[in-house]
């Protein structure tokens, strides 16, 4: 089950030892700015490193006290309450993200997109609610565990509240640390504490609804006293702009979970449980390692954004250093997991009855350059497409090769089972990668003959 965990700052000598990777010139940057990314960095590997590493404590711990049965059901509803996430976070937390880091140092500015954006967010949650009521109600599936269904939708309701793409936008992630680890950690620990057994179902959504919303309370409080930004009621017609401005970007993070989801749903329905068991034991690893290169990505993202506007040429030498030494460290790695890829598996399922776990690695193997294509696609797709203001583009390679994913994954499913599966995902993702690389360059060019 994914769980949403969205879980300071180094002096100048470390700051630079920490990017040195990336040949940053410290005369081309002040002090501050340096100690601001490193900062923004760490922030995001700490969320990072508790979102792969909590729910790998929590889900053997739930199976165990509520059965497999129920654990399905909480999975299910989770990932019911998962795309409603995604309809309120409407692709805020890239395209705001983008706008605020290029006028961060006009507070009037700022507090605008801030109360446009957070009131077109209220008005997403409230349409969420009533098609969730809707749907809860009509079906008697759904009807029977009403209680579930509602207490999971305060997921929604927290992350509706907690304005991510402000903090990333102005680069003070070290409050969103502050503040995820501490809720989200005290209420995942009740449920080690309070869930014993299916009497006790209803109260894991319950806390992880509780650490979501307490988490967006304290962020309004930070924005408010901290940052001393504060919130006006905007007309309506702003609310409609700001959800003109995200739609392509929302739809974008639509077909990514579509991407995500449908290959484990396609290789179930034409092959059974027992080759999902297999295809996924190898698939959770890899979008594991892939995930922990977010927070490269979102950190880079605001800056890169601020930096191109002013100056194009070092924006794009910037990303470029960047791109050369992300992939010469992910080939290493890739290089080092991929030998030892048995031990690894080992380690991660031992005791955890998995079938077939040689033929999980086997998947693995061939999936294993699924963190370099990915890693491409953001830099190629993110700090190049969308920080150049073409998020029209990013959002047709993404919608074409979803599509063309969920065909390419019948085929291959069916008539290859899960090996099948594993080369259609990871042959979606060197297309989006290429398609990426393709129209970025393009862009780039029409943009130095302007």
């Amino acid at each position: 089950m994914a769980f949403l965990f969205l879980y300071p700052s180094c002096s100048r000598i470390s700051a630079i030892n920490c990017f040195e990777m990336f040949k940053i010139n410290t005369k081309s940057f002040k002090t501050k700015q340096v100690s601001t990314l490193i900062t923004n960095f760490f922030s995001l590997v700490l969320l990072q490193v508790l979102n792969v590493v909590l729910p790998f404590l929590t889900i053997p711990y739930l199976i165990r006290t509520v059965g497999l049965e129920k654990f399905g059901l909480l999975t299910f509803v989770h990932s019911f309450v998962l795309f409603l996430v995604i309809f309120v976070e409407y692709g805020f937390n890239i395209s705001t993200t983008r706008e605020l880091s290029i006028c961060s140092d006009d507070k009037k500015e700022v507090q605008r997109i801030y109360s446009e954006v957070l009131s077109a967010k209220l008005f997403l949650l409230l349409v969420c609610f009533f098609v969730f009521s809707v749907v809860v109600f009509c079906f008697d599936r759904f009807r029977e565990n009403a209680l579930i269904y509602f207490l999971y939708f305060g997921i929604v309701v927290g992350q509706t509240l907690f304005s991510l793409w402000l903090f990333q936008g102005l680069q003070k992630m070290k409050y969103v640390s502050y503040i995820n680890v501490f809720f989200k950690t005290i209420f995942t620990v009740c449920i080690f504490i309070f869930v014993k057994g299916v009497p006790d179902i209803w109260m894991v959504p319950l806390f992880l609804s509780a650490g979501a919303v307490f988490s967006g309370i304290a962020s309004l409080v930070v924005i408010r006293f901290v940052l001393d930004i504060h919130y006006t009621l905007p007309k309506f017609e702003a609310i409609t702009g700001q959800l003109k401005t995200g739609y392509h970007l929302f739809m974008s993070e639509f077909y990514m979970a579509v991407l995500t989801f449908s290959n484990v749903l396609i290789l179930g329905f034409v092959s059974g449980n027992q080759s999902v068991g297999i295809y996924s034991a190898a698939e959770k690893v890899i979008r594991a390692a892939a995930s922990l290169l977010s927070p490269v990505i979102n950190t880079l993202y605001p800056h890169v954004s601020k930096l191109v506007n002013e100056d194009y040429k070092q924006g794009m030498a910037f990303i470029e250093k960047a791109k050369k030494w992300g992939v010469l460290i992910i080939i290493f790695g890739t290089v080092f997991v991929f030998v030892f890829a048995d031990l690894l598996f080992d380690i991660i399922y031992k005791n955890k009855d998995v079938a077939n776990l040689e033929q999980s690695v086997l998947v693995f193997r061939i999936m294993i350059v699924f963190p370099l294509v990915s890693f491409l696609d953001q830099v190629y797709g993110k700090l190049v497409l969308i920080v150049l203001g073409r998020a029209d583009i990013f959002f047709k390679i993404f919608s074409a090769c979803a599509v063309f994913n969920l065909i390419l994954c019948a085929v291959l499913s069916y008539y290859f089972n899960y090996l099948g599966t594993a080369s259609s995902s990871i042959i979606s993702q060197i297309i989006i990668a290429f398609l990426m690389y393709y129209y970025a360059s393009g862009v780039q060019k029409k943009y130095l003959q302007q």
